[in-house]
């Protein structure tokens, strides 16, 4: 049976896990965008679309932090952990959903620029 304070902890890897996946995926994508000049041309052709998968995908890594977080609360309570912890472990939730929005609102700012200016990364 897994303990409560194990579980805490593995929200909490999980909840990085999932910040690390969402800013990988916009930095390969990105890396791609400026590297490969048929990816390019398709992100012409698909901006709109990839705008708003972006933005999907935004809303579902902030979902999973979310749920990761609050189970993590849940359990931190139940084990009478501090309030500093608890803290803590609120801030870490709005620093991952600040990195998350922040890598992927410059990926958008990226696309937008390479369609509208045609302007190479």
């Amino acid at each position: 049976m897994i303990g409560a304070e194990e579980l805490i902890g593995k929200m909490w890897d999980l909840a990085n896990y999932v910040t690390g996946f969402a800013i990988a995926q916009i930095i390969a994508f990105l890396l791609a965008l400026g590297t490969s000049q048929e990816f390019q041309r398709r992100v012409k052709k698909w901006w709109k679309f990839i705008l708003v998968l972006i933005v999907v995908a935004n809303f579902v890594y902030i979902y999973a932090v979310w749920k990761c977080y609050e189970v993590e609360e849940c359990l931190r309570l139940a084990t009478n952990h501090s309030k500093q912890v608890i803290s803590m472990s609120h801030w870490m939730l709005f620093n991952r959903i600040f990195c998350i929005v922040a890598f992927n609102l410059f990926g958008c700012v990226l696309v937008i620029q390479h369609r509208w200016f045609n302007r190479s990364i």
